[in-house]
């Protein structure tokens, strides 16, 4: 089973992302914020993905995204979201590194979509 790190503040959010990764078959970890999951990243090299809320307090999802292309290449998946998403900001977030910058309503089917996409070659 392959490894989702969740990078979502909101402890609500979270149960409910955890819930949708486990019905598709993942393995959720979970930080509550980027310099967490740089921590977390570290002590669980397996992880195949980075699912990330962009708004968080310590490190956001655009920093955290920055900082695992430098850290885990061009190729490691990382998908940002967030609930309103102007098109100067989807495209500043693909800039700083997001594979991919979903908006909300994130249906399970969304997710799946992208996640079958970005983990189907990993």
């Amino acid at each position: 089973m392959k490894k989702i790190l969740l990078v979502e503040d909101n402890s609500a959010n979270r149960l409910l992302f955890s819930r949708i990764f486990s019905s598709l078959g993942y393995i959720c970890i979970c930080a509550s914020d980027g310099q967490r999951a740089l921590h977390t990243l570290e002590d669980n090299p397996e992880i195949a993905c980075v699912f990330s809320d962009c708004q968080m307090p310590i490190l956001d999802g655009p920093g955290l995204a920055q900082e695992l292309r430098q850290r885990r290449g061009a190729k490691f998946p990382i998908l940002l979201y967030s609930s309103f998403l102007s098109a100067k900001e989807l495209e500043e977030l693909k800039r700083k590194g997001a594979s991919a910058v979903l908006s909300y309503p994130l249906t399970p089917a969304l997710v799946k979509k992208h996640l079958t996409h970005y983990l189907s070659d990993t």
